[in-house]
């Protein structure tokens, strides 16, 4: 921990070291699409309106993807007698936008209805199976939307004291009474794409989406699903062109969704994120615990997979920090103190702070990956996780810089 100092005296001790890094921290397309503060290369502006990179995924647009960050098996009875599952994941369809239009649009979107089929897979954290270590599992299935339809399900499988758990429930009729598979795991996270009757992907932004956590039964939290488009210009329903496996022997045959912002690609998401944090508080009232909830789109399904690093930075409300990391296979929920025991209230001295990821990398080759997540924070009338009552998550923001990768189908 360092003293307290002038906001300047701050700023200088942190930027000024680091600056000569930027160069190798940003991957090279984000390089030569982004000057200074944000700008444009070339723009010569100053000050100049900071702009996306090309490729990078506008995570709040409907998308041809879908990431659920979070799913948990089972079921909670609420207060009012009722039995809900843990987790309530729902998508639906809507009109895909217009390529351009002079100005807002002066009334709510209408379009031909359609409808879409949609692959989902549940994906866990690596465990070890038979000699293979950090094998991440997973399962899929087939769901099918209508525009402006809805469908919702849950990863609990069949049977189940919930007359529908386990089971799609919405339109189109398509999707009958199938029952969802069970999830492997008790714990992860969720993908879902547009796909054709072949199950080859297609561009289709039409995807939106959130999903449902009733951790305990006064409990309920709620998050909107991560969206990634397919690359401009990629005409509706057009295949989306399969990558091969980057990380697995030369030649590999294994399929992969590509987020690498290439033509008739997806785009890209980010590898950094940084985000509001309560800190650990169980000695004394308001009790209050964190839960950092990380994810990378660098998966190998049931395949051994490389573990992904994340150099974190802790701050207090007084600029005051600790510097840490984590490490996860796939993907992780894991307590500030099970991080570092000094992520409380009673050792960062304020309850509130920020969390400053470094960028993920794979702990293998140093190369970057993916990082997207969530900020879990619960309460309860004592302290400890076990003693919750209520939760809730945020989302949190991230560098705008996109980070190519592949996620490896089985």
């Amino acid at each position: 921990m360092h003293p307290a100092k002038g906001w300047w005296q701050g700023c200088l001790g942190v930027v000024l070291p680091l600056a000569p890094l930027l160069a190798v921290a940003i991957p090279v397309q984000a390089q030569s699409a982004v000057g200074g503060l944000g700008c444009p290369t070339g723009s010569g502006t100053s000050p100049c309106v900071a702009t996306d990179p090309p490729g990078l995924a506008d995570t709040a647009e409907p998308g041809s993807v879908l990431v659920f960050p979070k799913f948990s098996q089972g079921t909670v009875t609420l207060d009012n007698g009722a039995i809900e599952p843990r987790t309530q994941i729902e998508i639906g369809a809507v009109c895909s936008a217009p390529p351009s239009f002079p100005g807002p649009m002066p009334s709510p979107l209408t379009c031909t209805p359609l409808n879409y089929e949609v692959s989902v897979h549940w994906v866990c954290p690596g465990k070890t199976i038979g000699q293979e270590n950090s094998v991440c599992q997973e399962n899929d299935f087939q769901v099918f939307l209508s525009t402006y339809g809805k469908v919702v399900f849950n990863p609990n499988g069949a049977p189940s004291t919930i007359t529908q758990n386990g089971r799609i429930t919405g339109y189109p009729v398509l999707n009958g009474t199938s029952p969802v598979p069970q999830a492997p795991c008790q714990r992860g996270y969720a993908i879902a794409y547009v796909v054709d009757s072949a199950l080859n992907p297609l561009a289709a932004n039409v995807l939106i989406g959130d999903a449902t956590q009733r951790n305990f039964p006064q409990g309920l939290q709620s998050y909107s699903a991560v969206a990634i488009q397919a690359v401009p210009n990629t005409n509706s329903d057009l295949h989306i062109d399969l990558g091969n496996d980057p990380d697995g022997p030369p030649n590999s045959q294994l399929v992969s969704l590509p987020f690498d912002g290439q033509p008739n690609h997806y785009q890209m998401v980010t590898g950094q994120l940084w985000g509001d944090v309560r800190y650990n508080q169980d000695g004394n009232p308001p009790f209050a615990d964190t839960s950092l909830i990380l994810l990378t789109l660098d998966v190998r399904s049931n395949l051994q997979n490389d573990t992904t690093f994340v150099g974190l930075n802790f701050y207090n409300q007084t600029e005051t920090g600790i510097s840490t990391f984590t490490s996860f296979d796939c993907w992780e929920q894991v307590q500030l103190t099970d991080i570092d025991p000094n992520l409380k209230k009673v050792f960062m001295t304020t309850p509130f702070g920020l969390v400053v990821t470094g960028q993920a990398q794979n702990l293998r080759t140093g190369g970057f990956r993916t990082l997207l997540g969530l900020i879990q924070t619960t309460e309860g009338p004592a302290g400890g996780p076990a003693n919750t009552v209520r939760s809730y998550a945020v989302r949190p923001s991230n560098n705008s810089v996109p980070v190519p990768t592949f996620f490896v189908l089985d």
